[in-house]
């Protein structure tokens, strides 16, 4: 203790310190009070004794004020309390100057960091725009592969020939069956030409060559044009191959060869010169006349530069010019000229057009005596007109005083029964055209429709759809699709006739007869044990987009279908968004008729009969549904079943019906999705339909049987 003692009264000049350095930091005590800050103070050389004795008596309290007083004369511990001190001091790390230049400081750095980074980003972008492009890309190179016939071929097998080559896999569900088709459509528009006739290869080489066998390959070959030259070969020979065309490729890990797998690659045709050097590429974006253009234009200039470098082939190319230009002088051009049509009395909407002049004179189309066919054929074709409601509706828009009674309308009869101004003859001639042509279009690239062609010696001859027919009636007709069906039975209900998507635009003719080959088809189905459902999906509305009027028959074990209105509203109720102005499900089933007794007459039959046929027509799916907007309906059977409203066309996949019939049956998603396409020829398409009437037996339940017999 005694040296304890001694040791405390050394250090007796470095406590004081210690408290005066405390003392001076004022700016970090400027909140404290002063008596909390000096009771610290205390506390923190209150420690300090000097050597006692064993009794240790402790000194008075004001004995240690005396002696804090003599220490720091400058303050009265006890006293008044000290005046406070400033905030910010005039000076230290923390005052106003110092605070000023700190933020004058940062603020300068930013700016000059945000101006110096707009300076970098816009001569990045200069730099960009000045680039030029000289030479040509590094693609195609030497590779050695094996083509269908088991045949050895290099690169320089294809020289001396333009040739386009195609990357893919013969288990792609989609993507690669429409660009092979896109290529061959090229290839015919180039065949068709003299000057391009037989100026391209098309080549297909294979990312897939565990699957993809040499046989594979040219089975899978037979679907596409007969002009492909299909290669395989090992995984090294193809990733060399890969590699000289810079084409990604990819395979799902830990997958066997036998299992049902999608391969990741690039989708681009690469079109090489002669020489085998690069000439273009063409991605999926571009369509198959876009191609051929682009072709012929790369021919041509190929051979102009062959010309001008003096070739040593430059007779032959002379030859094959001059054979162009007599081909080009004497192809027809029937196509650019002028063609005389009668313009229909409708847009492509269906809407009613007027085609008088601005004196309104024209010949009456009908005279004040009418038949009663004329008048039959009168309300066929103004059923369904709403050019007058859509005009009073225009005029209610513009009338913002509009009242919803029957006083204000009889008071306002002339402004709101106004009609807008009719437009000049040029203008209505012009948007008759427009119109005439879009259908025309529609038409043209419409695979259900009978179109006529018009043969070299002028007579015409009607081509029928690229599907196989089973059953053609008087307005609808049943047919096969012509891509690979998702089970034994898929067939379609469509009109023969071009009706722009929805079946709600059908006539009552059209819909008697959709129905009876709904029901020929439910009983053909019901003896095998099996049920059906009837699948609609209507994208847009535009006739333009809406393609042909389709209805899809999709057959399935009978225990199966008796579930299938459990599936549907599930998948509805969960489909689009979940805020939506519609109902999810919108019920289309109707009380059927009675039907008569078999001991009943005939005319009570005959009236069951004719009472069933109308409640089949005002049934729930023609009176609940609209053909104004996008829909997807399934029939269970004839009168009805459930109907959902698309509200954003781009997110509901074409494939909804298919898909939910698929996960009920356990089909992969590559029958429902994109099928293959079938490339037949008109026998083989027959020859698949009557296979078909055979396997399933359709001449015990064609109705169209009485058609020919009453004829």
């Amino acid at each position: 203790m005694r040296a304890f003692g001694t040791l405390l009264r050394g250090s007796k000049q470095v406590h004081k310190g210690i408290a005066q350095s405390l003392y001076s930091c004022r700016t970090s005590y400027a909140g404290i009070s002063n008596s909390t800050r000096w009771t610290t103070l205390n506390k923190a050389y209150s420690t300090e004794s000097s050597p006692k004795d064993d009794s240790k008596t402790e000194k008075p309290k004001e004995d240690k004020a005396k002696i804090d007083n003599e220490r720091f004369p400058s303050r009265t511990f006890g006293g008044p309390e000290p005046k406070k001190e400033r905030l910010f001091p005039e000076s230290g790390p923390l005052s106003i100057p110092g605070i000023s230049l700190f933020v004058l400081t940062a603020a300068g750095i930013f700016y000059y960091f945000t101006t110096e980074k707009e300076r970098m980003s816009r001569e990045r972008k200069e730099k960009l725009q000045k680039v030029e492009y000289t030479g040509k890309p590094e693609v195609g190179g030497a590779y050695e592969l094996t083509d269908q016939d088991g045949k050895r071929v290099t690169d320089k097998t294809f020289h001396g020939k333009f040739h386009l080559v195609y990357f893919g896999f013969c288990h792609c569900p989609d993507i690669c069956p429409d660009e092979l088709d896109k290529i061959g459509d090229a290839l015919d528009i180039l065949d068709a030409d003299a000057s391009t006739k037989d100026t391209v290869q098309p080549v297909f080489i294979t990312c897939d060559p565990q699957r993809d066998s040499p046989e594979a390959i040219k089975e899978y070959l037979k679907q596409f044009h007969p002009k492909f030259v299909g290669l395989t070969g090992t995984i090294d020979e193809v990733r060399t191959a890969c590699k000289a065309y810079r084409v990604y490729f990819s395979k799902p890990p830990k997958v066997t060869d036998n299992q049902d797998y999608l391969v990741d690659h690039s989708i681009f045709s690469y079109l090489m010169d002669p020489d085998g050097g690069f000439v273009d590429v063409y991605g999926k974006d571009k369509d198959a006349k876009f191609m051929a253009e682009d072709i012929a234009n790369r021919i041509e200039q190929f051979k102009n530069a062959a010309r001008l470098t003096k070739s040593p082939d430059l007779a032959k190319l002379e030859k094959q010019l001059e054979a162009a230009m007599n081909g080009e002088n004497s192809k027809p051009h029937d196509s650019k000229q002028n063609k005389v049509v009668v313009l229909p009395q409708v847009d492509s909407h269906g809407r009613r057009i007027s085609t008088c002049n601005e004196t309104r004179e024209r010949q009456r189309e009908a005279p004040d005596e009418l038949t009663i066919q004329q008048m039959a054929r009168i309300e066929k074709e103004t059923e369904g007109d709403d050019t007058t409601d859509r005009e009073l509706a225009a005029q209610i828009v513009r009338d913002s005083g509009f009242s919803n009674d029957l006083e204000y309308m009889d008071d306002n009869v002339e402004r709101l029964s106004k009609r807008r101004q009719e437009k000049s003859s040029e203008q209505r001639k012009q948007a008759a055209i427009q119109d005439y042509k879009k259908m025309e279009a529609a038409l043209d690239s419409c695979d259900m429709c009978f179109k006529q062609t018009e043969n070299p010696d002028g007579s015409t001859l009607l081509k029928p759809p690229s599907y196989p027919m089973i059953a053609l009636g008087n307005r609808v007709c049943l047919m096969l699709p012509n891509r690979e069906p998702m089970n034994d039975g898929h067939c379609i209900i469509a009109p023969i006739e071009h009706v722009a998507g929805s079946s709600l635009k059908c006539d009552d003719d059209m819909w008697d007869e959709i129905t009876n080959f709904m029901k020929c088809l439910m009983h053909m189905f019901a003896a095998r044990q099996k049920g059906v459902v009837f699948l609609e999906t209507v994208l847009s509305v535009q006739p333009s987009k809406a393609g042909h009027c389709a209805i899809e028959c999709i057959p399935m074990p009978l225990s199966k279908a008796q579930d299938m209105p459990g599936y549907f509203t599930e998948s509805l109720v969960s489909s689009d968004d979940e805020w939506s102005q519609h109902r999810k499900i919108i019920d289309t089933t109707v009380k059927t008729a009675p039907v008569a007794p078999k001991d009943s007459d005939l005319h009570e039959q005959d009236t069951n009969h004719l009472q069933a046929r109308q409640a089949i027509r005002r049934g729930g799916f023609r009176n609940r549904m609209t053909a104004k907007m996008p829909y997807f309906h399934v029939w269970f059977d004839p009168y009805g079943g459930m109907g959902h409203v698309i509200e954003n066309s781009e997110k509901f996949p074409p494939w909804f019906g298919r898909e939910v019939v698929a996960g009920v049956l356990d089909l992969p998603p590559a029958v429902y999705r994109r099928p293959r396409r079938l490339k037949e020829s008109h026998d083989q398409r027959c020859d698949r339909a009557d296979e078909w009437k055979k396997q399933f037996g359709w001449s015990k339940f064609d109705w169209t049987k009485m058609l020919e017999a009453q004829q």
